[in-house]
């Protein structure tokens, strides 16, 4: 009932689906999703530690081209330190709860529903921390970029990426100033 729904229309009288000038460029869409389709509202988390639980919603959804990471932070926990990607952008959509925005230029809070952008570069360094009383739950959608530089100011850190499972984080970082 699903795959049906989300098949694409026919083009041209009799067409078979996936065929036609955008189905070459792009590859013919199946109908297919993933089965089980992955919940952002789960109480199921493959990874967890030390209160901090997450989940792979987009690749277990058979993205490829996307990145998207289900985040649950209990409360007073600090979620990933402040964080600049020089390759990828990223977006955080709250899903519950109240997280702590903070960036290079200061600090909000958020509430459930808010979405905001992570540009590549100093404009998009940001951290989300629990300083509630509440779980705090948001989903983290990524470009997939390759090869990937991600620069932790207040450690003096970076990291980077040349693909799936090759992250490597240093000790000590380039001074920009060359």
């Amino acid at each position: 009932m699903c795959s049906r729904a989300l098949e694409r229309p026919r083009e041209g009288r009799g067409a078979r689906p996936g065929s036609g000038l955008l189905a070459g460029l792009f590859g013919a869409y199946d109908g297919a999703i993933a089965d089980p389709r992955p919940n952002i509202f789960t109480e199921t988390f493959s990874r967890q530690r030390d209160g901090l639980r997450t989940e792979q919603v987009v690749r277990d959804a058979g993205g490829e081209l996307l990145g998207g990471t289900l985040y649950e932070l209990a409360p007073g926990l600090d979620g990933v330190p402040l964080h600049i990607h020089h390759g990828m952008e990223e977006l955080a959509i709250v899903v519950s709860g109240r997280p702590r925005l903070r960036t290079l230029e200061g600090e909000c809070e958020l509430a459930p529903g808010d979405v905001v952008s992570f540009p590549r570069g100093r404009r998009g360094a940001h951290t989300l921390a629990n300083r509630s009383d509440e779980p705090v739950r948001y989903l983290m959608i990524s470009t997939k970029v390759v090869p990937e530089v991600v620069e932790y100011p207040e450690e003096a850190q970076c990291g980077c990426s040349l693909g799936r499972g090759s992250t490597r984080r240093n000790r000590e970082m380039i001074p920009a100033s060359g």
